[in-house]
């Protein structure tokens, strides 16, 4: 289980921080990616058959994902994560976990993702002001707090989620059960 702490990155144009087939600890990272278009903050993909990892205690600006897994288990918590450009948290890819006592601020399309086939527990969270991304001409991004898609299922708490012009939604056979 690796361990990650008080870590700046700033400019990355592909991911800040990146684990692969890794169990790790992330805590009270910095990451700014304002101005790389295609950049994620955090990515933690492929490690179901590892122990958890978390991430936590991260302020993650700009890019294209803020802070994504996929195929892991993982509690992603007490971040902050604004200014994204596609999602800001994403559980994806048969991850699982807890996403819960994050903010999430102004992100473009979607605030918090749970997708294909993923359980999330979301609870606790802040969502303020996402945005819909007219642009794109998807219907999944026109601006959800919260949004479940592709056989997920979410398992929603207690959550702040103001000014978003849909706060919780389910597409594609997804789920989304009320705590």
């Amino acid at each position: 289980n690796g361990r990650l702490g008080h870590v700046s990155v700033s400019d990355a144009t592909l991911d800040g921080i990146h684990a692969r087939r890794a169990s790790v600890t992330i805590r009270d990272c910095t990451i700014d990616s304002l101005g790389n278009r295609w950049a994620q903050g955090v990515d933690i993909s492929f490690s179901n058959d590892k122990h958890m990892s978390r991430v936590t205690g991260c302020t993650v600006v700009g890019g294209m994902e803020g802070i994504v897994t996929h195929f892991t288990m993982a509690m992603i918590d007490g971040n902050r994560v604004s200014r994204t450009t596609l999602r800001a948290i994403s559980m994806t890819e048969m991850s699982m976990g807890e996403i819960s006592d994050n903010e999430v601020w102004n992100a473009l399309g979607i605030g918090i993702f749970c997708n294909d086939m993923s359980m999330c527990d979301v609870d606790g969270n802040v969502v303020v002001g996402t945005r819909p991304d007219r642009a794109s001409g998807d219907s999944a991004r026109i601006g959800y707090g919260v949004l479940a898609s592709y056989h997920a299922e979410v398992s929603l708490g207690d959550n702040e989620l103001r000014a978003n012009p849909v706060p919780v939604g389910t597409v594609a056979d997804a789920h989304v059960v009320r705590k």
